[in-house]
């Protein structure tokens, strides 16, 4: 006998039923009235995140529309190239305790560096951090508190670590310049969604016993830590810029700006679980046309928000030298939601790696196109001070 968790709800004591019965699998339920809707999900369920067992139950249609339904999610598995019929349940398995091992030392020594860059480390501290890093690690790299710690300290270091490298503007122009900077940026992301994804590599993450937690609060530190470091490399910098912000003249536009960025902060947040209280207007339609286009439709926090405003921080970084009052930092911090949501995507262990590094690739293309094209409207930057 095998214990199966369904997608989307808590179950309690899972991970005890699971351990005793040695088999799990997971499965999803679609819920509302739309048929159509419902079908999708099925589909999207079984093609993006490993459900293994799809249940559904009459709701208020007739039988024959019901059969119909059924009929329907039959036909769009098989034409995805799925079959319908007896599954294998997957046996319980806790991963590989030497991965873990390297992975949690890789992620340690990583944020190391980044405390490097935000405060003067000595010597001390340095040889501290590495006994007490190297014993935990040894100890308690198995231990599935110890994972997620490790995972959420991975999604906040990487993306910080990308942007608090100074990097040497590249002899491209400007436009080029950027988009090659944010490739390299993304890479780092990109290499630690890898290891978020390798730590949690177990069967109860891809059955969703256990999840990825912090979600909420991996959007709101690395932006955070990089406002100390962009605006903080030079203490003097850093005490002059606070200085001239506190006691500058507050206008109604910045006022509406302030709040402007406030109410997107807060947006991104609440849309970070899996569960959305509220949609845009005309969000679903944009979806379902991603989904066709798309094999694995890229994150709107991503191609729509993160990517361009990066592109365009590092387009005004490249420029920077030659026009002294451009304020590129903001657009790069702002920019860090999209870096962070690359390695959030890797966290959804019960995603194949496969649907995860498309889904991430599509993001990139389609938000350097869009980063691009900002940059070319010649317009759109009118509210930077050439003086």
């Amino acid at each position: 006998m095998a214990f199966g968790t369904v997608e989307f709800a808590q179950i309690a004591g899972a991970g005890e039923t699971a351990a005793k019965l040695g088999k799990t699998f997971l499965c999803f339920s679609p819920k509302g009235k739309n048929a159509s809707v419902k079908i999708k999900a099925c589909l999207r369920s079984v093609r993006e995140r490993n459900v293994q067992l799809v249940y559904i139950h009459p709701a208020e249609e007739t039988y024959s529309e019901f059969l119909a339904y059924a009929g329907a999610i039959k036909r769009g598995l098989s034409e995805n190239s799925f079959r319908s019929g007896k599954f294998t349940a997957l046996p319980l398995w806790n991963g590989d305790s030497y991965s873990f091992l390297f992975i949690s030392l890789a992620t340690l020594a990583g944020a190391l560096w980044l405390l490097s860059v935000i405060a003067n480390t000595g010597r001390q501290f340095e040889i501290a951090y590495v006994v007490i890093a190297l014993s935990c690690s040894i100890f308690f790299s198995a231990s599935t508190s110890w994972r997620l710690f490790i995972a959420f300290l991975a999604t906040v270091t990487f993306p910080v670590l990308a942007i608090s490298k100074t990097w040497t503007k590249p002899a491209l122009p400007p436009l080029a310049g950027a988009l090659w900077l944010f490739l390299k940026v993304s890479f780092i992301s990109l290499l630690g969604g890898v290891f978020v994804s390798a730590i949690l590599s177990s069967t109860d993450f891809m059955v969703k016993i256990n999840t990825f937690r912090g979600v909420k609060l991996s959007l709101i530190l690395p932006p955070a830590l990089a406002f100390v470091i962009l605006y903080g490399r030079e203490r003097s910098y850093f005490s002059t810029s606070l200085s001239r912000l506190w006691h500058k003249r507050l206008e109604v536009r910045h006022l509406f700006f302030g709040i402007g960025i406030a109410v997107f902060l807060l947006l991104m947040i609440l849309r970070s679980s899996n569960k959305m209280s509220f949609v845009l207007p005309f969000e679903m339609e944009v979806r379902e046309a991603l989904e066709k286009f798309f094999f694995a439709r890229p994150r709107f926090k991503e191609f729509a928000v993160g990517h361009p405003l990066m592109i365009m921080g590092f387009y005004f970084y490249a420029k920077a030298l030659k026009i002294k009052k451009i304020h590129f930092r903001p657009l790069i911090i702002l920019g860090l939601i999209g870096q962070v949501s690359i390695i959030n995507t890797f966290a959804h262990i019960h995603s194949p790696i496969g649907i995860c590094l498309f889904r991430t690739v599509n993001g990139i293309a389609l938000g350097a196109l869009l980063g691009a094209l900002l940059i070319a409207a010649d317009g759109f930057f009118k509210f930077i001070d050439h003086k």
